[in-house]
């Protein structure tokens, strides 16, 4: 049955050996900051590789973009076979819903993973109507409904260790979106060229990226050389007990740092978040100048509640100097539109951290906001 499904779907299989049919090497599509996406342009299709971000010398996938107007080569270098643009697609995060929008490709979605998460009127009327449909958790996404779906592709999120569970069964194809892997929020969001020469709108995508690097070079430019660095701790404890932490050579450490700001957790060497007791956030960033909290309960956050919520809490001199700003997640649609609009958050903290500094531009987007006293 599964058979049937892909040879319906792609309408041709690569071959399992890694030499090309044209011949030629092909033109490297120079990615500027992106660290692992490969793209390589021939003349019958475009190769796309995705590094491992837990092991550098490994690929975590590789795909060949075939157009859907033409016939299909006699011979492709080995990977996952996509017809593009795709036409028919899963999202398996609220996260690449916006860039969809902005692509122009909203239309191609006919599935979401984490629907409660959504936050723009157009995408939740989309799911409300039955356009787009609910394909459950992002970390066990429906598979008996995403088969159903007759879909080109499924965009899920890697992990370390872990594969795609029952989704990998259905024999949709997987395009891993290892872009929150990366190790800088221009090289997340230059994920968007991937994206787009997936989707059949390369140009738009670039022209997209091209304006988000701009805007973001000349921000981080007018704090480059400040002297005073406040130091900046984030969010809140887990249920769990875990006290996560940007490490600064992850997406969200370099826009602090680009920002103008430091943070205390500065030997750790991970891409993504730190894991950490509140015995060791109180033991490095006690003395934290800002603390930054991106929250999703309805009730608004103050520091009555935040001091009665943990004993820890007001033990900070953030929040004894009053110096604690929040992003109610319910109100701001912080993971839809910053992974790949990072220029929008960056222009935001510089005027947190650094109010005097004037700002070309300013558009005056708020992310982040004083919390009530």
């Amino acid at each position: 049955m599964f058979l049937m499904v892909l040879t319906s779907v792609w309408g041709c299989q690569s071959s399992s050996s890694p030499h090309h049919d044209d011949g030629a090497e092909g033109d490297t599509i120079q990615m500027a900051y992106a660290r692992l996406l490969v793209l390589v342009q021939h003349p019958q299709y475009t190769l796309a590789e995705v590094r491992n971000p837990w092991d550098s010398t490994r690929l975590l996938s590789r795909y060949v973009l075939v157009s859907r107007s033409a016939d299909c080569p006699d011979s492709l270098p080995e990977g996952i076979v996509l017809r593009v643009p795709l036409q028919r697609v899963v999202l398996g995060s609220a996260v690449h819903c916006a860039l969809w929008s902005e692509l122009q490709a909203a239309s191609s979605v006919v599935g979401v993973c984490d629907v409660p998460w959504l936050m723009s009127a157009r995408w939740k009327e989309a799911v409300r109507c039955g356009r787009v449909h609910d394909m459950g958790a992002s970390y066990a996404p429906d598979a008996e409904q995403i088969l159903s779906a007759s879909c080109d592709a499924i965009f899920l999120s890697p992990f370390e260790s872990n594969g795609h569970g029952t989704v990998e069964k259905t024999g949709v194809p997987v395009v891993e979106c290892a872009d929150y892997m990366e190790t800088s929020p221009l090289g997340r969001a230059e994920w968007m060229r991937f994206y787009g020469r997936l989707l059949g709108c390369a140009g738009r995508a670039d022209s997209l990226f091209t304006i988000v690097e701009q805007r973001y070079n000349s921000l981080a430019e007018t704090v480059r050389d400040v002297t005073e660095r406040p130091t900046v701790m984030w969010d809140l404890l887990t249920p769990s007990g875990i006290w996560y932490q940007p490490a600064p050579s992850s997406t969200m450490g370099r826009i602090v740092t680009d920002a103008g700001a430091h943070l205390p957790f500065s030997a750790s060497q991970a891409n993504g978040s730190v894991p950490l007791t509140v015995e060791q956030v109180l033991s490095d960033a006690h003395d934290a100048r800002f603390w930054l909290i991106r929250y999703g309960e309805a009730a608004p956050l103050t520091y009555a509640s935040l001091a009665s919520a943990h004993a820890s809490y007001s033990r900070f001199d953030a929040w004894r100097h009053r110096h604690v700003w929040v992003c109610p997640l319910q109100q701001k649609p912080f993971f839809e539109q910053i992974p790949f609009h990072p220029e929008r958050l960056l222009e935001n903290l510089i005027h947190i951290f650094h109010p005097s500094v004037p700002l070309p531009e300013n558009s005056g987007e708020v992310w982040f906001q004083p919390l009530s006293r």
